[in-house]
Order: C-alpha cells, then structure tokens, then sequence
C-alpha cells in the first residue's frame, strides 16, 4: 500500500514576520492538507525558522527584491502546488515584482493571503491586468500633465501678478 504525498505549498515572504504570524494562520485554514516551505532572505531565515508548521526554509540567494527568474538556484528539481505571496495590504498594491517572481517559480497555481488572510488567485489574467495598468498609467500621467503643466504657466504669473497689486 503506497501512501499518497501531501500537496506541497511555498510562501515567498514578501512581508514582515509579524504580518507572517497571522497570514500563516490563514494560509494552513485554507490549504489545511498541505506541507508548507517558505522561501526568505538570507536575513529572515533565523525568524522563520521558529515555526513549527514548515517543513523547509528555502534561502533566496539574491539581495534586494524578488525579481523573475533570479535566485531559482535551491529550488531545481522542486515543484510546488501551489505559490503563496502574502502582501501587506488588502489589494496587493506595491507588490508587482513578487507577483511576477512567482509566475518563475515551480509551481501549478499561485494564490496571494491580503493583511486580512483573505486568499485570493494570481493568475495570468490578473497579472495581465497588473501590467497593462503599470504601462498605461505613466503614459497616461503624462498626456495629462502636460496640458496642466500650459495652463499652470500661464495662469500663474497672472494670478502672482495679480496678488501683488
């Protein structure tokens, strides 16, 4: 009789630790049959490491953020079933650059637990979504502020001469 092996999950720690405390409560109530490995900084690793829930601490190599494709090194010949990136706020904001890190790492799905525990699907449509709104946006600012940057320029010495009278 063959015993069947427990789906796998990784956390990429992209938040503090203390926000790790409740995200990992959430993250084992919603995939309660998983076995969970995090991978962390070097300089996270000591604090990770005291919880009892994980079954591997992976070491990303690299300093600085989390970039696609770089510090893949300690997980060659590892899959994972699912990737979890928790942020530290409700909708993910300012975290791009570990969204897309995830979608280099071995793994069939990838979730996101917000600063509530509230998991939610990464997936290609939503990173999609992500990047046209990073392309469109400076763009967009631009054509905006250049027919404000005009009216300013001109309005403004004549309201400042104004103010002088």
């Amino acid at each position: 009789m063959s015993m069947q092996q427990r789906p796998r999950l990784l956390i990429v720690r992209s938040v503090s630790v203390q926000q790790l405390d409740g995200n990992l409560e959430a993250i084992r109530a919603a995939f309660p049959d998983h076995s969970i490995s995090i991978l962390t900084h070097p300089h996270g690793v000591a604090a990770v490491e005291k919880y009892p829930a994980l079954e591997h601490v992976y070491r990303y190599r690299h300093s600085g953020p989390f970039r696609f494709g770089r510090g893949l090194e300690e997980l060659r010949g590892e899959h994972f079933d699912r990737v979890v990136v928790p942020v530290a706020n409700p909708t993910g904001g300012g975290f791009f650059n570990v969204f897309l890190f995830s979608f280099s790492l071995p793994a069939s799905r990838r979730v996101v637990c917000s600063s509530l525990g509230e998991i939610s699907e990464l997936g290609v449509g939503r990173l999609a979504r992500m990047v046209a709104a990073k392309v469109l946006t400076a763009p967009l600012a631009m054509l905006l502020a250049v027919p404000l940057v005009v009216v300013a320029s001109l309005w403004l010495p004549w309201w400042l001469g104004r103010l002088r009278r």
